[in-house]
C-alpha cells in the first residue's frame, strides 16, 4: 500500500485500487482505475530520498466523488528528502515521513 497527502491532493495506491485526487481551482482531477496509468515509486536513497512520478488520463469533475467529467492528461514528477525524519509501524506495515511538499504549477 501506498499514500502520498498534501494540500489539495492525494494518490492512494493498494495492489490494484488506485485513487487519485487534485484540486484545481474550483474543480478536481480523480482517477480511479488503474487502466493506462503509469506509476513509479522508487526509494533513491533508503531512508531519506524517494521520487513518484505517474502519468495518467484523469476525470474533470465538480466534485471528486462525481462519476461523469472531462477526460485530461494529468502527470506528476516528485522527489522528497527526508533523513533522519522516517518512522516505521510494524502494527500497520506502514511508513511515514515527517516532510513537506510545495506543488509547482
Amino acid at each position: 500500500m501506498f499514500c502520498l497527502t498534501w494540500p489539495g491532493a492525494s494518490v492512494f495506491v493498494d495492489g490494484d485500487a488506485l485513487d487519485v485526487r487534485v484540486a484545481r481551482g474550483d474543480r478536481w482531477l480523480v482517477i480511479r482505475e488503474r487502466e493506462s496509468v503509469w506509476l513509479s515509486i522508487t526509494c533513491e536513497t533508503p531512508g531519506e530520498h524517494w521520487s513518484l512520478g505517474m502519468e495518467a488520463f484523469a476525470l474533470e469533475v465538480d466534485h471528486p466523488d462525481d462519476e461523469l467529467g472531462h477526460r485530461v492528461p494529468l502527470g506528476f514528477d516528485l522527489e522528497w528528502e527526508a533523513p533522519g525524519r522516517v518512522t516505521w509501524s510494524p502494527t500497520t506495515s506502514s511508513i511515514a515521513i515527517a516532510a513537506s511538499c510545495t506543488p509547482h504549477a
